[in-house]
């Protein structure tokens, strides 16, 4: 997906572009939903009174139609599935209870909860079967966790502390992410499950910075890519063991992959330096397949697999 409203599908078995759908606005961020078969988008659509208001689905495999659902706040962000037919999308936009989030049934293509997360900073993240929010007091600098039930959209705070903790994805026996200083120091960490307490952390250094990271098989794969200065790019996979953290590789990839997703044991890595999508054996550092995008704008691209 690209920041324009172009998605490219793509068949990972063959390795070849399959098809391509054009949304109506520009979209902000994509997940999968595989009950249903589809993709949905969150459609940021532009700025101000201009941000659109609409989640899109992309129906894979029926027909490529694309259905949207309003939603009750404009510029939503942020998409996450949290169940089976269920997405929550998180909005920039802010109100005296906090950032808007909305749920919605990509069956009955409707919005079934509302909510509002306070001192969130970052996207939600499902991690370890929950759906996380990391924050920022914008009065008093003060880090926390948050716990955000997906149903209602109520949260708690489980967490505080001086670093900003950012759950990224479900790891064997638990979930792993990033602890973030006010320095702007980065630390690998692993999270319990339940409480969001840090159990391990291990020193990592970036290049740029920490971005997306995925759990594939027993490896984590961590994106050298923060996205906040366009200029500069890690061009890497760093790939650690998922129980202890140890580094176990780095991978160069120069087309500038800017964002990751799992496929089985290999990682599906969008590159937006290049405009290509490659698969890479994180166990090896092996690059599987390229496959050349089409008319992709040059910006930071999204990847999103849907299995089967």
């Amino acid at each position: 997906m690209d920041t324009k409203g172009r998605v490219v599908l793509v068949d990972l078995e063959k390795g070849v572009v399959a098809d391509t759908v054009r949304l109506a606005t520009w979209p902000a961020d994509i997940c999968a939903e595989p009950s249903t078969g589809s993709f949905v988008t969150a459609q940021g659509g532009g700025v101000g009174s201009d941000a659109d208001d609409r989640a899109a689905i992309i129906d894979v495999r029926g027909d490529r139609s694309v259905r949207y659902v309003e939603l009750p706040r404009h510029n939503p962000c942020g998409v996450e599935r949290v169940g089976d037919g269920l997405v929550v999308l998180d909005h920039g936009w802010e109100e005296k209870a906090g950032l808007f989030a909305c749920s919605v049934d990509v069956r009955e293509r409707r919005v079934v909860a509302e909510g509002y997360i306070e001192d969130n900073s970052s996207p939600l993240r499902q991690a370890a079967g929950r759906l996380w929010s990391s924050g920022v007091d914008v009065f008093s600098d003060a880090r926390s966790l948050r716990r955000v039930d997906p149903a209602t959209l109520s949260s708690a705070e489980v967490q505080a502390g001086d670093r900003l903790m950012r759950p990224e994805c479900s790891v064997p026996g638990g979930m792993a992410g990033y602890l973030v200083g006010r320095d702007g120091g980065v630390e690998l960490a692993r999270f319990d499950p339940d409480t969001g307490a840090v159990e391990m952390t291990r020193a990592v250094e970036f290049t740029d910075g920490p971005g997306r990271m995925v759990c594939a098989g027993d490896r984590l794969v961590a994106l050298d890519f923060s996205e906040e200065d366009l200029s500069s790019s890690g061009c890497r996979l760093l790939v650690f063991d998922a129980g202890t953290l140890e580094l176990e590789r780095e991978i160069r990839l120069e087309g500038g992959p800017s964002d990751i997703e799992v496929w089985g044991d290999k990682v599906a890595a969008a590159n937006w330096l290049d405009q290509t999508l490659r698969l890479v054996d994180p166990a090896t550092g092996a690059v599987a397949a390229t496959v050349k995008l089409p008319e992709m704008v040059p910006l930071p691209l999204r990847v999103s697999v849907l299995d089967g």
